[in-house]
């Protein structure tokens, strides 16, 4: 071969799959419905390269039954799909597992209405109150008492341990679930 079909031979390829990337990640995006962790690679056993505000639009690059990968900023990695709404170029609203357009709610202003409407009247009502008990989510805990100033992660095996540091306070998370708090020394 010559220089110049090998440079064609070897170049070809890659333009098609930039191209292909280009096109997928403008075709979909997602929109986070509550704080999202943004994974290195797929599972929650992964590292977290970010947490995602709520309300946030990411491009789409892959879309999976139960992990969505998208760019955030110069990062990319994955989010679970139960995190955000999908929707194509004309702003439709995709089925993605169990996800479908009319399930979902238009968001309430008010924030108290928000957390009723995401966790019930009693939890909704306790979380608005920035109140925390063993076995809230690390989604609920966020709601209640917002983004940590650190997350510390630690993977033992297969159960993945967080320790969110706040000004006064810290909280423990045993595989997403709240076991431990307590004042910051």
């Amino acid at each position: 071969m010559t220089g110049n079909k090998i440079l064609k031979f070897l170049f070809l390829p890659v333009i098609i799959l930039l191209i292909s990337i280009n096109i997928s990640a403008q075709y979909y995006q997602a929109t986070t419905k509550s704080v999202a962790r943004l994974y290195g690679d797929k599972g929650n056993s992964s590292t977290v390269i970010a947490y995602i505000k709520a309300d946030t639009t990411l491009d789409v690059l892959v879309v999976e039954d139960d992990y969505l990968k998208v760019i955030y900023g110069n990062s990319e990695g994955w989010i679970q799909t139960d995190k955000a709404t999908l929707r194509d170029t004309e702003g439709q609203v995709l089925r993605v597992g169990e996800q479908t357009g009319e399930n979902m709610q238009q968001q309430p202003v008010d924030r108290k209405e928000m957390l009723i409407n995401k966790y019930g009247s009693k939890t909704g009502t306790a979380v608005c109150e920035h109140k925390i008990w063993k076995g809230m989510s690390n989604d609920m805990v966020y709601d209640s008492w917002g983004k940590p100033l650190r997350v510390d992660r630690i993977i033992k095996g297969s159960e993945v341990q967080e320790r969110w540091i706040y000004t006064r306070s810290y909280v423990i998370f045993d595989s997403d679930v709240l076991v431990e708090w307590g004042p910051v020394r």
